[in-house]
């Protein structure tokens, strides 16, 4: 299996949405939970980006459980054009507890360039805050893509497909749904499922493979998912963003393993072309 984490490469400058703004507990920019507008995360990129960091945090309140999907856009305010669709959102911790949710897209993104995100449903309030990777030392050395396609959304009320995670071993491989452009990195998001107002605490190990429903190729090996009894949540999928080329017309699937008695799950995928 080809594996390489973009991450590791070196560069010399990494943009930050907030720039020299004190660290807090809700960082980056709010996503109002009334609204479907953009807003304005990063006003203008430095220099030209190989590769975008999102973090979505504070989108957690005990006892209750909803899904938020979120767009990563480009463009001036009004001319937004979708870069990232339908992040599955909902129940992220805070950045100084849980830290919430990372995500990493290996995409280009020229300089100059204004970054937008919007909830395309109405649900709770949660922040959005961004990180670029730029002035690579070795630019041939990077691959990335410019444009990304999500799998696995049903609707906006439960947000992606739903899977049962295994407890002594991985539960069974559950399709997300059909590629329709060729892709070749990889992520995920992952949370409890809606109707599910009260949590344990527990680790999640999820992956992703492309396969035909009996044989498969693992996409994203035991990406870390966390929850707690506040029902707040905790991914950390950077660390296990892989580089896998897949042809259009393939099919994604994931499944899961809990150290708990597992709550039900809902899983989408994310790839990069």
């Amino acid at each position: 299996m080809l594996y390489e984490n973009p991450l590791n490469r070196k560069h010399s400058n990494m943009q930050s949405s907030v720039g020299t703004t004190r660290l807090a507990a809700a960082q980056g920019v709010s996503i109002v939970a009334s609204s479907t507008a953009w807003y304005q995360v990063l006003a203008s990129t430095t220099y030209d980006s190989y590769g975008l960091l999102v973090n979505v945090n504070s989108g957690f309140t005990t006892a209750t459980n909803v899904t938020r999907l979120i767009d990563i856009g480009v463009g001036s305010a009004g001319s937004e054009t979708v870069i990232i669709p339908k992040l599955l959102c909902g129940q992220e911790g805070t950045y100084t507890t849980t830290g919430g949710m990372w995500l990493y897209f290996p995409m280009f993104i020229k300089a100059g360039t204004r970054i937008a995100a919007r909830g395309t449903n109405v649900a709770r309030a949660l922040n959005v805050y961004i990180q670029l990777i730029q002035q690579p030392l070795a630019p041939e050395g990077f691959v990335y893509g410019t444009y990304c396609e999500s799998l696995g959304y049903v609707n906006d009320t439960q947000g992606g497909t739903a899977v049962t995670a295994g407890t002594t071993n991985k539960g069974s491989w559950v399709s997300l749904g059909t590629t329709t452009v060729p892709l070749f990195a990889w992520e995920l998001s992952v949370k409890v499922i809606h109707s599910d107002t009260t949590n344990v605490a527990a680790i999640y190990h999820v992956d992703l493979a492309v396969g035909n429903g009996t044989n498969f190729t693992t996409l994203v090996q035991d990406a870390h998912f966390t929850t707690t009894t506040a029902e707040a949540r905790s991914f950390q999928a950077p660390l296990f963003c892989n580089h896998l080329p897949v042809k259009a017309g393939s099919t994604i699937y994931a499944r899961a393993q809990c150290s708990a008695t597992p709550d039900p799950l809902v899983v989408m995928a994310y790839g990069v072309g």
